[in-house]
C-alpha cells in the first residue's frame, strides 16, 4: 500500500510538472505557486524513499540549495533539462557536462577520498619521541580584523607545535612562511611572527622560537631547513604540516637530502556520513578538492 501510494504521489507530481510546463507562457503568480505541488512530491518521494531521515536533513538540504553554489547548481541542472526538451542536443550536453563537474568539484565524498589519498602517504608519528627542532610550516595563521594574530583554517599546525614544546619533546620550534604579495591581504605581521606572538600567548618562552621570514612557498622553507640544519647540529628534526600537504613537503626534504620526521596534523579526509545533502555541492568540498588537485599538480611540476 506505502509503494503504491509512493507511487501516485510521483505520478501526479510528474503530471502536474507537465502541465505547468506546457503552460509556461502564462507565467502568472498561481503557475509559480503550482510548481509547488512536484516540489511537494519530489520531497514525499525521498522520505518515503529513506533518502531524506528527518525534518532536520530536509531543512539542511533546502538550505544548501539555497545558497549561492547550490542555486547556480539547479540553475545548470534546469538549463540542462530545458535544453534537452528543445532538442538542442550539443548545447544540452553542454549544460549537462558543466552540471557534472561542478556537482562533482562540490561533492563532500570525493573531496574526502581525495584528502584521504593523500593523508595515508603520511606514516603515524611515535608519541614518546623527542626532537633537536621542529619546523611548523606557515598557513595556519590570519589577522583580525582589529590587527591581532588568530588561528586560521589550518591552525592545527600552531596548536600541534605547542603541543609538542609544552610536552617537552622539543627545546626549540621553527616558525615560518609567508604568503606572497599577490595573494594574500596586506597584513600587519608575517606569519612567522603571527604564530610566535601566540606561542608566547601559550606560555612558549621567545628564546624557544625561531623566525624564518624568508619562505613564500613550501620549497624556500625546506631549503632554508637543509642549509640551517647542518650548521645548527640538529639531528632529530620535526616536520608539522597538514597531513595532506605533508607528502610534498617529504619529497621535498628528500630531494634536499634531509632527514625529517613527519608530524602531520589538520586531517581533512575522514569518511562522510550518507546524507541526501551531500548531494548538493559545497564550497568547504571544493576547498578540499582544490587542494587536493593542487598538492598532486606540485608533485607533476615538481614543486
Amino acid at each position: 500500500m506505502q509503494v503504491a501510494l509512493m507511487l501516485f504521489v510521483a505520478g501526479f507530481g510528474g503530471f502536474r510538472a507537465w502541465q505547468l510546463w506546457h503552460s509556461r507562457q502564462e507565467r502568472s503568480p498561481s503557475w509559480f505557486l503550482g510548481w509547488l505541488v512536484p516540489l511537494a512530491a519530489v520531497v514525499v518521494v525521498l522520505v518515503e524513499c529513506g533518502l531524506i531521515r528527518s525534518l532536520l536533513e530536509a531543512e539542511k538540504l533546502l538550505a544548501a540549495c539555497l545558497t549561492p553554489l547550490g542555486l547556480i547548481w539547479l540553475a545548470s541542472l534546469a538549463l540542462s533539462v530545458v535544453t534537452a526538451w528543445r532538442a538542442r542536443r550539443w548545447v544540452a550536453l553542454s549544460c549537462a557536462g558543466l552540471f557534472l563537474a561542478m556537482t562533482l568539484d562540490g561533492n563532500a565524498w570525493l573531496g574526502a577520498a581525495l584528502m584521504h589519498s593523500l593523508e595515508r602517504q603520511v606514516p603515524l608519528p611515535d608519541p614518546t619521541s623527542h626532537f633537536d627542532a621542529v619546523l611548523v610550516l606557515g598557513g595556519g595563521t590570519d589577522i583580525s580584523p582589529q590587527g591581532e594574530p588568530e588561528l586560521a583554517d589550518s591552525g592545527d599546525r600552531v596548536l600541534t607545535g605547542w603541543q609538542l614544546y609544552h610536552q617537552g619533546r622539543t627545546p626549540l620550534l621553527i616558525a615560518s612562511g609567508r604568503g606572497p604579495d599577490f595573494m594574500d591581504h596586506p597584513r600587519l605581521g608575517l606569519m612567522e611572527q603571527e604564530a610566535a606572538v601566540l606561542w608566547q600567548r601559550l606560555g612558549v618562552p621567545p628564546a624557544a622560537v625561531l623566525q624564518w621570514p624568508e619562505g613564500t612557498t613550501t620549497s624556500t622553507e625546506i631549503g632554508r631547513l637543509a642549509r640551517e640544519a647542518p650548521t645548527r647540529g640538529w639531528q632529530r628534526i620535526g616536520l608539522v604540516s597538514s597531513a595532506w600537504h605533508l607528502p610534498r613537503a617529504l619529497r621535498l626534504c628528500r630531494e634536499a637530502g634531509l632527514m625529517v620526521t613527519p608530524l602531520p596534523c589538520d586531517y581533512r579526509g575522514q569518511p562522510v556520513p550518507w546524507s541526501v545533502v551531500w548531494l548538493v555541492p559545497h564550497a568547504k568540498a571544493c576547498e578540499r578538492i582544490n587542494d587536493a588537485a593542487w598538492e598532486y599538480l606540485a608533485e607533476l611540476a615538481d614543486r
